[in-house]
Parts: C-alpha cells; sequence; structure tokens
C-alpha cells in the first residue's frame, strides 16, 4: 500500500467518528462539496508536484498530505448515512 492511500485509510476513521459525533442536520450539498474540495487541496498539490513538476516526495508527505481528505470524506460519507438513518426513523415515527 501506498503512503497516500495509507494516509486515507488511517484518517477515515477519525472522520467517521467525529461526524458520528456531531448533531445530525440536513444535507449540505454544497458545505459537502466545499469541504471535500478543500480537504483534498494538500493530496492534488502533492500528486502534481510529484508527477507534473518532478518533485522528490517523501513518504511522509505523502501520508501527511492525504490525510485531510481521508477525514473529509468518512465525515460526509458518515454524516450522511446517520442524516438519512435519522430522517427516516423520523418518517416512520
Amino acid at each position: 500500500m501506498c503512503a497516500r492511500c495509507l494516509g486515507l485509510y488511517a484518517a477515515a476513521p477519525s472522520g467517521a467518528l467525529l461526524a458520528l459525533a456531531s448533531r445530525p442536520r440536513t444535507l449540505d450539498r454544497g458545505g459537502n462539496v466545499l469541504l471535500l474540495c478543500i480537504a483534498g487541496v494538500p493530496t492534488a498539490v502533492s500528486w502534481l508536484g510529484e508527477h507534473a513538476l518532478g518533485w522528490p516526495m517523501a513518504n511522509v508527505v505523502r501520508f501527511a498530505a492525504a490525510l485531510p481528505l481521508g477525514a473529509a470524506v468518512a465525515w460526509v460519507v458518515a454524516r450522511t448515512l446517520r442524516v438519512q438513518y435519522t430522517l427516516s426513523d423520523a418518517r416512520r415515527g
């Protein structure tokens, strides 16, 4: 497994736990997209720097750059599932 993937996977549990600990609210798609775009910047910069510009990239940099994106993706997925589950329970009564 590459260091970038390990960073994504390592951060996912913390993002999911934060989503489950937060108060469920209605989904804000625009906010989710913005969060994912911002969290993806470090990963995109490291990937582009490495592949397009030829910058040497240490594994620790790849790992650290992927942490925000891994946490954000897990947060959005867990929050979406939690909100959908909570809304379906509310509709059933």
